[in-house]
Parts: C-alpha cells; sequence; structure tokens
C-alpha cells in the first residue's frame, strides 16, 4: 500500500473512518498497492463485486447494498 498517499491522518478526523472497496480491485493491483487499510480505527465494508474499481464511486451499488445504511449514514 502507498501508505503516504492515501492512508488518512486520523488525528484531524472527529468521525468514524470507512473504507468502502470491491474484492481484488484490478487498478489498485495493477498499481501495486494494498487492497486494505490494516488500523483499528477504519472500519472496511467490502462489496460483493470483484475487480471492478467503478463500482465502489456508483450511487446505484451504493443502494444496492445498503452502504450508507452500513456506515452509518
Amino acid at each position: 500500500m502507498h501508505v503516504d498517499k492515501y492512508f488518512p491522518n486520523l488525528a484531524n478526523l472527529t468521525t468514524p473512518v470507512h473504507s468502502v472497496r470491491v474484492h481484488a480491485d484490478l487498478v489498485i493491483l495493477a498499481d501495486g498497492g494494498g487492497q486494505r487499510f490494516r488500523h483499528h480505527d477504519i472500519q472496511e465494508t467490502v462489496l460483493p463485486i470483484w475487480f471492478d474499481h467503478s463500482a465502489s464511486h456508483d450511487p446505484q451499488v451504493w443502494q444496492k447494498n445498503n452502504i450508507a445504511q452500513t456506515i452509518g449514514l
């Protein structure tokens, strides 16, 4: 993982941190990055979708998988 680029500065945050991702994101794999944040303060939601990088940005995917409710929005 490119921690220096993507890891949140948890000291600056007042709300929980959530990572919403797909299984084996091909874009992240091609970049040589890690697929997950391994930190006890980051709550991870893995969508039941494989390889589709854009799925985690799709409002219809969020609705279908109740992501807003899952992460408390």
